[in-house]
């Protein structure tokens, strides 16, 4: 009889994430979630794909990481670059990128497909990528932060996977969400878990 109790460190931290994020509004300093991650030893990549259904993280190791701004979520920028800073083609063609890459738009991506990298004149005319996009008005890209994707619903324009839009759903975790959420080997880091006299 009775409930068996397992001790599950990874399924307890995406519940305080979760439980974080509520408590702050649904948006949450990257700061406070980064150190914790890698502090009890998982991949950033598993956390987030636990929280994906709920939570949007503009992170190197989510599936996707930038999105374009609906007109509201355009209006709401806190501080866009003036419209003439970007070439209109640079400008036209980073938008599209992203649009084309669709739910697997990621940052590291669209400099590849542009050629916006070390050496490139993109890079000299505008800086980083990953700094400009923070700021191209039409573009929603914070990896400062994480929200709720209730928090950006109707400002993003979420794009559509196999599985459906990519925007918050209501309901019951599917098995598959559910089962994401609890730890398997796949959720370990090893780089960063265990006494490195283990690996050797």
């Amino acid at each position: 009889g009775g409930m068996q109790l397992v001790a599950d460190p990874f399924a307890d931290l995406v519940a305080t994430i979760l439980a974080w994020l509520h408590q702050s509004g649904g948006v949450l300093s990257s700061a406070a979630v980064s150190p914790l991650i890698r502090a009890m030893g998982f991949r950033p990549r598993a956390v987030m794909e636990a929280m994906s259904r709920d939570v949007f993280w503009s992170h190197a190791d989510a599936q996707i990481d930038v999105l374009l701004r609906t007109t509201a979520g355009v209006q709401q920028h806190p501080n866009p670059l003036p419209s003439v800073y970007l070439h209109k083609q640079v400008h036209v063609q980073l938008l599209k990128k992203i649009r084309d890459m669709g739910h697997k738009a990621k940052v590291e991506k669209v400099a590849g497909s542009l050629g916006w990298n070390l050496k490139s004149e993109l890079r000299r005319a505008y800086g980083t990528l990953h700094i400009v996009l923070r700021r191209v008005r039409e573009v929603f890209y914070d990896p400062s932060n994480l929200y709720f994707k209730t928090v950006l619903d109707g400002l993003v324009e979420w794009p559509v996977s196999p599985e459906g839009r990519i925007g918050p759903r209501d309901g019951p975790l599917s098995k598959e969400e559910e089962s994401r959420r609890h730890w398997t080997s796949h959720a370990d880091d090893m780089k960063t878990a265990g006494d490195p006299q283990w690996l050797h």
